[in-house]
């Protein structure tokens, strides 16, 4: 029995230490995690001590009718997340790190034990993503850092509002609320790309349908303004994407880096033009400021890729072959796919 107990510590020891950044990354990310969780003050209590102004309270009220809608009408997963609330005061508290190799549009993936491989990399400090970030620039990456409005612990928590959502207009809260609660009925291990463009897709027309169904036609318009443009925009993004895809494939090895890079950025700079004209069209003023702003590389494209790239199919497949009922659709991939 001694011999079995000591067998059992030596692969403990052993995997711990071939882990070892692993889990000090889990370590860090759970502390952080626990730390807002524990922050937290239960809806009821907040409402009675802060006393917020009117449109904080509607906005609370609404999360709490998306959640209902997306469960009893939509069929997502029934959990307890959205009856508390924590303060960010107006900082941000979460960052995500994502890369790239500088020729290729295959995003970089981490692997955790257990967890499995993600296509990005969640901080709760703001150094350590910038740490983890230039590190990957040194070996030879294209990276970026993105602030998170919202992330999912997957049912397994109560998540909780955070301040920051209440700053958003009622087509886009409620777009993020039910984008959320998706990740708590549908999720794939190993499949980001699958996992974020289907509860982009459910997001979207479910913020729809709910908007309908309280008859907010004033939402409704503008977040079909917004998904108008947005479609414009992403189909310059999509082409863009594919046509630089075709480039790094092209490349040979007798090319220097420096031919390369140069492709490359010629390449990118069509796109950034493209995208500030679809945009802004004939307002040479507007195109001239949005190509200065909009400068993005390798891991931004592959980002697009990860939570844009199936909504085409995603739409056919959900007129064709479910008529437009999107609880059918998401039935169906509960079944395929749920936790």
């Amino acid at each position: 029995m001694k011999k079995v107990v000591l067998g059992i510590l030596i692969f403990v020891c052993a995997y711990l230490i071939y882990h070892y950044r692993s889990v000090q990354y889990g370590l860090e990310q759970a502390y952080g995690q626990i730390k807002v969780l524990g922050s937290a003050v239960p809806l009821e209590e907040y409402l009675k001590n802060e006393d917020p102004p009117a449109e904080i309270i509607d906005k609370i009220n609404l999360i709490q009718s998306v959640k209902s809608f997306a469960e009893d009408s939509l069929g997502l997963q029934k959990t307890s997340s959205y009856t508390s609330i924590y303060d960010q005061k107006g900082k941000a508290i979460l960052w995500m790190v994502t890369a790239c190799p500088e020729f290729d549009l295959e995003p970089y993936q981490w692997s955790f034990p257990i967890a499995g491989k993600f296509e990005y990399k969640g901080f709760f400090n703001h150094d350590k993503a910038k740490h983890e970030a230039k590190s990957l620039q040194e070996s030879g990456y294209d990276t970026d850092i993105g602030e998170v409005s919202a992330w999912s612990t997957l049912g397994f928590f109560s998540d909780p509002i955070l301040s920051s959502m209440l700053e958003k207009d009622s087509g886009r809260l409620a777009d993020l609320i039910i984008h959320e609660l998706c990740h708590a009925s549908i999720y794939l291990r190993d499949s980001v790309e699958l996992n974020e463009n289907l509860a982009s897709f459910i997001g979207k027309k479910g913020a729809e349908e709910y908007l309908l169904s309280i008859k907010d036609t004033s939402s409704i318009s503008k977040m079909r303004s917004k998904a108008q443009r947005r479609k414009i925009w992403a189909k310059v993004i999509h082409s863009g994407s594919k046509r630089l895809d075709s480039l790094y494939k092209s490349f040979s090895p007798e090319q220097s880096i420096d031919e390369k890079r140069a492709l490359k950025k010629k390449m990118i700079d069509e796109i950034r033009w493209e995208v500030a004209e679809s945009i802004h069209k004939d307002n040479l003023t507007k195109v001239q400021k949005q190509f200065a702003e909009f400068n993005p590389n390798n891991a931004f494209f592959t980002g697009y890729l990860t939570y844009r790239s199936r909504s085409n199919q995603f739409e056919k497949e959900f007129e064709e072959r479910f008529d437009g009922n999107l609880k059918r659709f998401i039935e169906y991939y509960i079944k395929e796919h749920g936790k």
